[in-house]
């Protein structure tokens, strides 16, 4: 039995090994493990291939949000305007800093918010707009920043799940005020560690996130407020730049899957994801269909006993999070949500997936589909 897992960042690394150990020796050398040169190049080629001026690598993606809200004066008492179907870092960041979420629910086809909702949710305490783009879809962005515009907000991009994604040619991560993106080995463009980065338009915003990642010091002795310890490891950077060399083509290879999947599937009674058509493209960090009727843990487990690993983004949403009680939300109140926590099932889906393997995912999904589940 031919097996296909859900992913395979091993495999990855492995053929990458011998320019990671380079990497790994450039590091060791230069005895620079914390905000060393390797860190400030890829910072640089990072916010280059972006399109702006400025970079900060951080420990994780979740940080990056926190710093990011941090340094855009977020705190208690103002709202930030958040997808109801999102990972729970999103929210977690938001009352990391004290402030309130405000669950707006998404498209149940594309899985992301349209600007219409996020503008709905808006009040006179709204401070932020968060739109995530969701398993590498850009957020239809023209409303949104045309919102914020309009009622002098933030716009902070989740682009965790977004690296290549692009809206009418330009990339997502450009077009708010500040944006945060992950590299856990998980995503496009992962490394062998946890990381991620803010990036802006803003020189002042980098200079204050880059004092509140490192304690909040500016220069080597003078702490000027209370920041974090959530710098990027030097090593991570110097992997990291190896992988963006080839980013542009595993994102390739992941459309060419995805688009795939699409034709060869669009016969089962599932829901496949959609694109719109206005200039959104996906980067496909994820290819995640619905099964719907109660059906979605059976399909998996049937999945599974023919040897293709299927996974779930993401079981249970936010607002029915124990950790997010103080919220106060409660069951129902985002129904959508709580439907795709029901019926979602990602597929395999990864840059180094054999021709092979693609058909053996399709080949399942068929045999599946046609049994009584």
């Amino acid at each position: 039995m031919q097996k296909v897992p859900s992913k395979d960042t091993t495999l990855q690394n492995m053929m990458l090994l011998d320019e990671l150990t380079e990497a790994l020796h450039g590091v060791v050398s230069a005895d620079s493990a914390t905000l060393g040169r390797h860190l400030e190049v890829f910072e640089r080629e990072f916010a280059q291939w972006l399109g702006l001026p400025h970079a900060s690598g951080v420990n994780s993606g979740t940080d990056a949000l926190v710093l990011a809200l941090e340094a855009l004066d977020v705190r208690a008492g103002d709202e930030v305007v958040v997808p109801s179907h999102t990972y729970g870092a999103t929210v977690l960041a938001v009352l990391r800093v004290g402030a309130r979420p405000v669950l707006v629910e998404p498209d149940p086809a594309s899985y992301v918010v349209s600007g219409e909702s996020m503008a709905s949710a808006v009040t006179s305490a709204t401070r932020v707009l968060l739109p995530v783009h969701m398993y590498g879809l850009p957020c239809e962005m023209g409303e949104i920043l045309q919102t914020a515009e309009r009622r002098g907000l933030h716009v902070l991009e989740d682009a965790a799940q977004a690296q290549g994604a692009t809206w009418n040619g330009t990339r997502a991560g450009t077009w708010g005020r500040m944006a945060c993106f992950s590299f856990h080995p998980s995503k496009n463009l992962g490394t062998l560690g946890d990381s991620g980065v803010i990036v802006t338009h803003d020189e002042s915003l980098d200079r204050r996130v880059k004092c509140l990642r490192d304690f909040g010091k500016e220069g080597k002795y003078r702490w000027v407020e209370l920041g974090y310890n959530t710098k990027m490891d030097t090593l991570q950077a110097a992997f990291l730049s190896v992988k963006l060399r080839r980013l542009e083509a595993w994102n390739r290879r992941r459309e060419e899957i995805a688009h795939r999947y699409s034709r060869e599937l669009a016969h089962l009674d599932i829901g496949l994801p959609e694109i719109p058509e206005d200039g959104r493209r996906s980067c496909w960090h994820l290819y995640v269909v619905r099964v719907s009727g109660g059906r979605r843990d059976a399909v998996k487990d049937a999945m599974a006993s023919r040897g293709v690993k299927c996974g779930i983004h993401y079981a249970i949403p936010p607002h029915l999070q124990p950790a997010f009680a103080e919220a106060r939300w409660r069951p129902g109140q985002f129904p959508v949500a709580e439907r795709l926590a029901d019926e979602v099932l990602t597929l395999p889906l990864f840059s180094e997936m054999t021709d092979g393997q693609v058909d053996r995912v399709i080949e399942c999904m068929d045999e599946v589909s046609g049994e009584q589940i």
